[in-house]
């Protein structure tokens, strides 16, 4: 909108509040509280739709001047410099993810820059749209690194954009494993704590940096069920034997003594087969006796 048609405006309203002052003061007289009110309001209503107004004409010509420039750097044969880096590369960054986070229906990608350096923070729904927003990241002129904290699998709570406020679906690891603690005898509304209790039983009886390798491919949905600052860097328990397994998971109050056994065996079998590549560096780990629930399970 030009200044000539904001002038325009701002008298057409102007005179609307006048017609409504002569209007108010001819049929009700002004002093009644009333009147006051009324042309208050309408005058506050008027001001609002002017500010309205102005914000998205400036709004609309920024959007105009942008796309002007965009037009004259494709046809001048133009380049992005490859030696813009910090804030203006991660600026281009940004721009460049913007249509593959509406592609894809991601929640928006943290992006922070040091110098030629890329790192990346945010939660993707797969490993390959992850993969696809770092290769992406990296044929972007001025990135000479990308370091990614992508995770797969949605925080609790947050949503596609597309989605709004909708419940996210549980992973198909945590459906996996809760039907297994079923199987197992365990009920639905005490599965989450069976599971919480067999998996950081686990972690905590393998060195960090196995334990973290075995976090990575699990999903935030499953993850949440470990307490908070309980196992990513606590000491590894010295439990060698499967009875002393079994006794560190009832400790935590999840099952009872006599029914643990078979839901350990039925939640290790299954996390087994959902972490096929991790199977042999976990059992490398383990002492014999916890070696063989770990495979056999």
């Amino acid at each position: 909108m030009s200044n000539r048609r904001e002038r325009t405006v701002t008298i057409c309203l102007a005179t609307a509040v006048a017609a409504v002052t002569a209007t108010v003061w001819w049929h009700g007289g002004m002093h009644s509280k009333e009147s006051v009110r009324f042309i208050r309001e309408s005058e506050a209503r008027a001001r609002r739709f002017l500010r309205r107004t102005r914000r998205r004409s400036q709004q609309r010509k920024r959007f105009e001047q942008g796309r002007w420039q965009g037009f004259l750097y494709r046809t001048g044969n133009r380049f992005p410099d490859p030696e813009v880096g910090g804030d203006r590369l991660a600026d281009r960054v940004r721009s460049m993810l913007g249509p593959i986070e509406k592609r894809y229906d991601l929640p928006r990608i943290h992006v922070t820059a040091e110098r030629h350096r890329i790192v990346l923070h945010g939660d993707v729904d797969t490993s390959a749209t992850a993969a696809a927003i770092i290769a992406a990241t990296r044929h972007i002129s001025g990135v000479r690194e990308v370091v990614s904290h992508l995770k797969v699998g949605f925080t609790r709570g947050e949503t596609r954009p597309s989605q709004g406020c909708a419940v996210i679906e549980p992973s198909h690891c945590l459906r996996e494993l809760t039907d297994a603690a079923i199987l197992a005898g365990v009920s639905a509304s005490d599965a989450p704590a069976a599971i919480g209790a067999v998996l950081l039983t686990l972690l905590r009886r393998l060195p960090v940096r196995t334990r973290h390798h075995l976090a990575a491919h699990l999903p935030v949905d499953v993850i949440e069920l470990l307490p908070p600052n309980e196992w990513e860097d606590s000491p590894t328990t010295e439990i060698h034997l499967v009875e002393e397994f079994v006794e560190e998971v009832t400790a935590f109050g999840a099952l009872a003594p006599s029914g643990a056994r078979p839901v350990v065996d039925g939640l290790l079998g299954r996390l087994r087969t959902l972490i096929p590549e991790e199977v042999g560096a976990i059992a490398a780990t383990l002492p014999t006796d916890l070696r063989h629930l770990w495979t056999a399970a």
